[in-house]
């Protein structure tokens, strides 16, 4: 069947569902090639099961509870739990699905891009004048002896109970999250990686690693593992290539990163740039990929792999295209969560980066680890119940926040939005009022200490 549109999207995640709806109300005709679910990984493998996973667990009766006077630790109805989340994601992924279809027109096959201005899906020949990648990201898998043994982050959402016994193979977004949520549900954790939240601050890391152990983690870090083997009793065990191996366990979750979706894009005679991570390699002020009128948005490009991000790549390339303005997308306070439990979120510059671009002297910091009134009750607060703020500053503004804690990843919307102005004191907060007792209070409380 041959068609003829404005725009074609390869993808139906975030970024190719932000670019869709962006593209249509500017009067663009738009088809969409997606041979998954509606939604992407966020919906559907990702952001939001991973969130209610983390609700489930964050709603355990703590210590903090029981120091409250709460006796009773009540059971937990795995199989409810399951149909709960996917009632949501499915309610979620049809709600998209109906926006999909009134701004475009949905092709269930993946596209190929066969020249330029021109895509294969299925029995469709379709001739546009953009092409537009958004075809995301999979979990990577480690390339080592029985590694199909272990599962990915996706089907995590789909065990029938929760394991008693877990090993996690990596330590960054992914791994932490899973590790926080399964030891809180009661799971023998133990999370192997060569470092924890790398990329993240330092003094974030550093909490982030204590609040692990807090949970009973068993952490391992500068560690490689080799291999994974099943016994005859169904036991599997993770082999290291140096030191002793970890105890067997249930489960093996591989976190060990994400792959551009990219491998099957083209066709023979249709090339593009990608980097040595396999992303497509874009230019930054117009999202165009080094083929001409072809774009790509979103985790399957060489840029932060977030969904806000992609969303806004998405929405800022239909008006380059269709409408007016750049295509270009500001990434210098992206805001970042990491649902663990505590969360941990962070904006801006790390210490470390802030002293590599200004200097030393040029950089101050205020850093202050704090037991919030939700957990003062427990006599000698572990390290999971406590929260951390660090201001990073350069000639009194700021150019870094992060913070761990209950409510890190909401505050931490509005103080990007405010680091973004480059010209926030948060210094200035001692003019305000403040209310009490609250956490974000701590933002200037941390300043008054400092």
């Amino acid at each position: 069947m041959e068609l003829t549109t404005d725009v074609v999207v390869l993808g139906a995640g975030s970024a190719g569902l932000a670019f869709a709806r962006a593209a249509s109300g500017l009067g663009a005709s738009v088809v969409v090639c997606e041979p998954h679910s509606v939604g992407g990984t966020c919906v559907n493998r990702g952001c939001v099961p991973k969130k209610l996973m983390h609700q489930l667990a964050h709603r355990r009766p703590s210590r903090s509870d029981r120091a409250l006077g709460w006796q009773h630790d009540p059971s937990l109805d795995w199989s409810t739990f399951r149909s709960a989340m996917r009632r949501y994601v499915g309610d979620a992924r049809s709600d998209l699905r109906d926006e999909l279809v009134d701004v475009a027109r949905v092709i269930e096959d993946a596209g190929v891009i066969e020249g330029p201005g021109r895509v294969r899906a299925g029995q469709h020949r379709i001739a546009c004048k953009h092409i537009v990648i958004a075809t995301g990201a999979a979990p990577r898998r480690p390339e080592f002896d029985g590694v199909e043994f272990a599962c990915t982050s996706e089907a995590m959402f789909e065990l029938e109970r929760p394991p008693e016994r877990l090993a996690i193979i990596g330590g960054g977004y992914i791994g932490v999250e899973f590790a926080s949520i399964l030891a809180r549900l009661g799971a023998g954790v133990q999370l192997l990686t060569h470092s924890v939240l790398s990329g993240f601050d330092a003094d974030l890391s550093r909490f982030c690693t204590d609040a692990l152990k807090g949970h009973g983690v068993g952490l391992r870090t500068d560690v490689e593992p080799c291999g994974i083997e099943r016994s005859q009793t169904g036991a599997l065990q993770v082999r290291l290539r140096e030191g002793s191996d970890p105890a067997p366990t249930d489960v093996v979750l591989v976190a060990t990163g994400r792959a551009p979706r990219t491998s099957e894009l083209t066709a023979d005679r249709m090339t593009l740039e990608l980097d040595d991570d396999g992303a497509v390699v874009v230019d930054e002020a117009t999202l165009q990929t080094s083929a001409s009128g072809v774009y790509a948005i979103g985790d399957c490009s060489a840029r932060k792999p977030l969904t806000p991000v992609a969303k806004a790549e998405g929405t800022a390339l239909a008006r380059a295209l269709y409408g007016s303005g750049s295509a270009e997308v500001d990434l210098k306070f992206t805001p970042s969560a990491v649902f663990g439990l505590p969360p941990m979120a962070s904006t801006g510059l790390t210490e470390a980066q802030a002293r590599d671009r200004f200097g030393d002297s040029n950089v101050e910091v205020a850093c202050k680890r704090l037991t919030p009134l939700e957990h003062g009750a427990v006599q000698d607060p572990g390290p999971h119940e406590q929260s951390l703020v660090k201001w990073v500053l350069h000639e009194q503004v700021a150019v870094g926040c992060h913070l761990a804690g209950d409510h890190a990843p909401d505050v931490i919307q509005p103080i990007s939005w405010l680091l973004a102005s480059g010209t926030f004191r948060p210094g200035d907060i001692e003019q305000h009022l403040r209310v009490h007792p609250t956490a974000t209070e701590e933002l200037a409380a941390v300043l008054d200490a400092g």
